[in-house]
């Protein structure tokens, strides 16, 4: 397992979140995704657009692993 960080762009802001324990680059990517989507569903309930927001993964040694599109996430797979 390794700690992860997520980067949250918010248009004008960034929230960081360290070290979350996932088992792999693979992992951390699903997890990232299933977050964006639940920040979507979240911001339609509460009448926010978080259409432009995404997420960049790291892992611990600061290489980037992806980025999340929040726009990406708003599609059928």
């Amino acid at each position: 397992m390794s700690l992860y960080r997520f980067e949250f762009y918010q248009g004008e802001g960034i929230e960081t979140i360290e070290g979350i324990d996932l088992a792999n680059d693979s992992a951390a990517i699903t997890e990232a995704r299933r977050t964006a989507r639940e920040m979507i569903l979240d911001g339609v309930l509460e009448g926010h657009d978080r259409s432009r927001w995404l997420i960049s993964v790291t892992e611990p040694s600061g290489r980037s692993v992806g980025i999340v599109r929040f726009s990406d996430m708003m599609t059928p797979e």
